[in-house]
């Protein structure tokens, strides 16, 4: 498991170099409870697992990336939204 957790972890950086690409989840800041999107179930411990992706041409256009506490989904985890300009 460790072993395909740090191949799909390379395959995703090799993709954010390839085509510059940004995760808008951690350029604000704010409180982990607003970035934070699964809660293991046994521990308890709050992981940063959703991300929102954009260019890196297209950052400043992002205004917010942010979780939605309390969001009824049919999910164990919190719903990611993105606000931008739209042009």
């Amino acid at each position: 498991m460790a072993s395909e957790t740090h191949s799909n972890g390379f395959r995703l950086f090799s993709l954010y170099s390839e085509f510059d690409l940004v995760i808008t989840n951690t350029l604000f800041q704010q409180r982990n409870q607003l970035k934070t999107t699964w809660q293991h179930p046994r521990s308890k411990h709050w992981h940063l697992i959703d991300y929102v992706i954009v260019r890196r041409c297209d950052i400043k256009d992002a205004l917010l990336t942010r979780v939605m506490r309390g969001a009824e989904c049919w999910t164990d985890h919190r719903l990611v939204r993105s606000y931008a300009i739209v042009c």
